[in-house]
């Protein structure tokens, strides 16, 4: 009975390899989980809050929901999944780790009934909608002030086709000394000043309005750009 017990735990010690890891290492395989998946962990013993200190997060509303009977036609005002909504929150709140090596957000937000608010204003859509920006401002500094590396910013989510009004950026993701990769789809870029990402590598912007002015300072204020993709982007020249 000795021998096979002594069996029995040197087999659970074999098999249990993942509690012989370091936290560094547990960490590593964290962060390349959907942030979602990855605070699931911290119901294991093993991993507890070790999420808190994971290099990437990644929110996807399309994980929420449905989207294939999305009907934009049909769009009725902004109707956030509130479960999504708090996972941000819980996770910016309690995130410990100094720096990030990306933010990744996909988000379908639209500030249509901003520009009809006389109409909408009775139900708050509006009003609903600008709390909703600023929240969204609030995220985007987040990923800042950890000194993000790679950026990814989809509003268009997975149900609208072209946004109505664009979310304009805060100025500060276009002057800052870290971003390596920017992403950005159906976000409002204000020509408010000089843009200068000075370790930029990377820039993808999709279903973005652009001047011809703003495109003069994207090649001037990323000396380090090696690759520019557009897609959908509409240049307006002004004279």
């Amino acid at each position: 009975m000795m021998r096979s017990s002594k069996r029995t735990k040197i087999e659970e010690c074999q098999n249990d390899w993942i509690s012989q890891l370091p936290e560094s290492v547990l960490v590593d395989i964290l962060s390349y989980l959907p942030t979602k998946d990855a605070v699931k962990m911290a119901l294991i013993s093993r991993f507890r809050n070790l999420w808190t200190y994971i290099r990437c997060l990644s929110f996807d509303e399309c994980a929420y929901h449905d989207h294939s009977s999305d009907d934009g036609e049909n769009y009725d005002g902004p109707h956030y999944d509130e479960s999504f909504l708090n996972l941000i929150r819980h996770v910016l709140i309690l995130h410990e780790r100094t720096t990030i090596d990306k933010f990744h957000l996909k988000f379908a937000f639209n500030l249509f009934n901003v520009i009809h608010d006389d109409h909408y204003n009775s139900d708050g859509y509006a009003s609903k909608e600008r709390r909703m920006a600023s929240e969204l401002t609030t995220w985007i500094k987040f990923s800042l002030r950890k000194q993000v590396k790679v950026l990814d910013i989809d509003l268009l989510g997975c149900g609208l086709s072209e946004p109505e009004v664009n979310y304009e950026l805060p100025n500060s993701i276009l002057t800052n000394n870290y971003l390596k990769e920017l992403s950005l789809t159906g976000c409002g870029i204000e020509d408010k000043g000089r843009i200068q990402l000075m370790s930029l590598t990377k820039l993808s912007l999709k279903e973005i309005m652009l001047s011809d002015k703003i495109m003069s300072e994207i090649i001037i204020g990323c000396p380090m750009l090696q690759e520019l993709s557009l897609d959908g982007c509409f240049l307006v020249f002004v004279s």
